[in-house]
């Protein structure tokens, strides 16, 4: 008995179903949107790491100059400024508490404001501390 070999493999080629070059296509599409999607979350991360990583070093420029004027003695605490790396560190002292108006030198309280600005990504940002030194008898 002989077969058609035509028919026969119109048999197997029924059976042999892949992917067509349409769904495969579609698919590099939706992968490559997916892979885009990844490395624009990616940046976006790592822009808002760097902005965090700022903020936490003018804090820390902000709480060392805090420190260093709150163990000055009273009468030695001014105003002044620096700059610390990339940061721009001011303060601010003034007379708080005075009880006699008349005269400032009495004062019994000074308050003392801390300013660190930075430059993050083209926008000026600012860390600001407040804090009262007593003057001790």
């Amino acid at each position: 008995m002989h077969t058609d070999n035509k028919s026969t493999n119109v048999a197997r080629m029924k059976g042999n179903e892949g992917f067509t070059l349409i769904e495969t296509m579609i698919a590099m599409v939706v992968l490559t949107v997916g892979i885009f999607a990844l490395y624009s979350m990616q940046t976006t991360s790592i822009r808002y790491n760097a902005s965090a990583n700022a903020i936490t070093g003018s804090s820390t420029w902000a709480a060392d100059r805090i420190e260093q004027l709150l163990e000055s003695p009273y009468d030695d605490i001014v105003d002044g400024n620096e700059v610390r790396d990339r940061y721009a560190v001011s303060w601010t002292v003034t007379n708080s508490l005075t009880p006699n108006p008349s005269d400032p030198s009495a004062s019994t309280v000074k308050a003392v404001r801390v300013l660190v600005q930075h430059n993050d990504f083209g926008v000026n940002k600012q860390v600001v501390l407040n804090y009262y030194k007593q003057k001790v008898f």
